[in-house]
């Protein structure tokens, strides 16, 4: 795993970039969970945050994302702050390309957080599955730690997970403060 970690100007904030390796996929079976290789729309290849003025901006770049493959494509995303405050950004995708849905939770809650202008977005051609989110909505926070599973389903064969940043089947670790500050 590298890691990447560039200062823009001060309007832009913080970006961190991490590489994931690829084939590091796992399906559970029963209490355990086998490795699955590279399976399409779940092996992640990097992902990024970028923590800007206004924005905190998430990417996922994929070692195959392709449409009608799997019956359900989502990456999750939970986003720590500087306020102890934790949330799941989950981005749904349809997986024949006909739109995108993002969802806002407070850790441990059912509702979801209303949020104008947050969004989730899918690039098919480019491999990548991301999200933004007002930093308004998070609570302005000064840094922002975040962790992601790249997650697929597939009626014939079950469910696969990639853990971004971690080659094993547990949860990753989070990752380095991005600050905005």
């Amino acid at each position: 795993m590298a890691l990447v970690v560039t200062m823009a100007g001060q309007a832009y904030g913080a970006r961190l970039t991490t590489t994931d390796d690829g084939s590091d996929v796992w399906s559970p079976e029963g209490s355990e969970y086998v490795a699955a290789g590279s399976v399409a729309n779940t092996d992640l290849l990097r992902t990024s945050l970028n923590h800007r003025e206004h924005r905190i901006v998430g990417r996922a770049r994929y070692e195959a994302l392709t449409k009608n493959t799997s019956h359900e494509v989502r990456l999750n995303t939970q986003l720590k702050t500087n306020q102890g405050k934790v949330y799941d950004v989950i981005v749904m995708v349809d997986p024949n390309g006909e739109g995108e849905r993002l969802l806002l939770f407070r850790r441990w809650r059912d509702n979801p957080i209303e949020c104008d202008h947050a969004v989730g977005t899918a690039a098919w051609s480019d491999e990548k599955i991301s999200f933004s989110v007002p930093r308004a909505c998070l609570g302005s926070p000064r840094w922002v730690k975040y962790r992601a599973v790249a997650r697929s389903y597939k009626e014939e064969t079950g469910l696969f997970l990639d853990m971004a940043n971690h080659s094993g089947p547990t949860k990753n670790p989070w990752s380095a403060r991005v600050r905005r500050d």
